[in-house]
């Protein structure tokens, strides 16, 4: 391939298939950089207004859009709401940090419009200097305490809404417009085999440890909480029509749906979600394309696919509900068993011990394809499946270089820790490719 910048004759150059392609390489660059290493909401929005670029979608490009599909604020009003043009200044005075250190050698320069929030890839002059850039308006950090709190509120409504409306019965998948968040993340590696057109695709639920026994309800204070069994109990004598069972999922686990859906239908894949009950007795289930969320407890099949693998669930042993991830082949000198967080006897120590997350792709012939994600706690599973959608999450964690050439399987073992209750984050603590 010729080089742009070198001397010499002139080629006639290729037709260029994609138009963008360019500056998508340049964003990959800068997003390899420690510029925006700790910022989170800063890679969102640079990959956001380069995807929006790079295909022209003009109507990605305003205020509005960037604010509910970026920020996530379902009623931004761009009057009253700042978030967006404080952002856009942050990335500014970021790019220019960029190019004045690891990329000052760059011959290509990102520019964003100083009134609007288009961005074009321009060539640099040797020596060139980075443009100024004007001084923004600096966020409130009341403003994002408000923001997470207002943001678990909705998906804990969120949840409780889908799960009184499905209820773990097939549910056939709809069309929405996309947003180029969910598009960069469908391009992955790990996500692609498994979205588009195609026979229908499972996702499949894991079903939660839950007991009734007459008027008494049990249930295991490390698998759920006490919420997610009210909640479960109200839909269930509402139908009341099969037994317990079958019927009851945690808030958690639909949490965990309502992250990847829009990564379905944005990519237009028909889908169906069924429970893990149904996964298991489906015949040939490794040969289907199949998204299963939910420990192996739930489906059997799947600690059957799991054996085959190199990180497995090991065999409960009698008395001990969680089993624990072993590594079936590990180095010398490296662990070969991932206990689960079963030393609480009290709730409140599930406040910060934490859990280990398995993800599991592996493909099939003709065309079937598996992906699995899941942690002792349900909560441990929804995190990882909101992580997984997020294109900045996955440049970071699991970066699509490592798997160039095409994998037979993969599987990424985390380690999640917790904090308050919740899961904080996700360090990969492993990962094994078969070509």
């Amino acid at each position: 391939m010729a080089d742009p910048h070198s001397a010499g004759i002139a080629e006639e150059p290729a037709p260029n298939r994609d138009p963008g392609g360019p500056l998508r390489a340049h964003l990959e660059e800068i997003l390899a950089s420690r510029v925006l290493e700790r910022a989170d909401q800063l890679r969102r929005l640079l990959i956001y207004l380069v995807e929006a670029e790079a295909d022209g979608k003009r109507e990605h490009q305003t205020e509005s859009a960037i604010g509910v599909n970026v920020f996530r604020r379902r009623d931004f009003d761009p009057k009253a709401d700042t978030i967006v043009r404080t952002q856009v200044s942050r990335l500014r005075r970021k790019l220019e940090q960029y190019y004045l250190e690891e990329g000052a050698q760059s011959p290509q320069m990102i520019v964003l419009e100083k009134h609007g929030y288009r961005l074009k890839l321009q060539a640099r002059a040797p020596g060139e200097a980075v443009p100024a850039v004007p001084p923004g308006i600096r966020g409130d950090s009341r403003e994002w305490k408000a923001w997470a709190h207002f943001a678990m509120g909705a998906a804990a409504a969120l949840c409780a809404t889908m799960l009184a409306a499905w209820v773990l019965w097939p549910v056939p998948g709809s069309l929405t417009n996309a947003s180029p968040p969910e598009l960069v993340a469908a391009k992955h590696p790990v996500w692609a085999p498994l979205l588009g057109q195609g026979g229908p695709l499972k996702v499949a639920i894991s079903t939660p440890l839950f007991f009734r026994s007459g008027s008494t309800e049990v249930r295991d204070h490390r698998l759920n909480r006490v919420e997610d069994l009210a909640l479960a109990s109200k839909v269930l004598k509402l139908e009341g029509l099969t037994p317990a069972w079958d019927r009851w999922v945690s808030a958690s686990e639909m949490e965990a749906i309502a992250s990847v859906v829009p990564l379905l239908v944005s990519t237009r894949s028909s889908y169906d979600i069924i429970n893990g009950r149904q996964f298991s007795d489906t015949p040939d289930v490794a040969h289907m394309r199949v998204l299963a969320i939910g420990h192996p407890r739930g489906m059997p099949a799947l600690a059957r696919i799991l054996a085959e693998e190199r990180f497995a669930v090991d065999v409960p042993q009698a008395g001990v509900i969680w089993s624990g991830i072993i590594d079936r082949r590990p180095a010398p000198g490296e662990p070969r068993y991932f206990a689960p967080p079963q030393a609480s006897i009290v709730p409140s120590m599930d406040e910060i011990l934490p859990d280990y997350a398995l993800l599991t792709a592996r493909q099939a012939k003709p065309d079937g394809y598996f992906l699995s994600l899941f942690g002792n706690r349900t909560q441990t599973s929804a995190f990882l499946a909101k992580a997984l959608t997020d294109p900045a999450w996955l440049q970071t964690n699991l970066p699509a270089a490592s798997l160039n050439g095409g994998f037979r399987s993969v599987q990424y073992l985390f380690r999640v820790n917790y904090k308050s209750g919740r899961p904080n984050n996700a360090n990969r603590i492993a990962e094994h490719v078969v070509r």
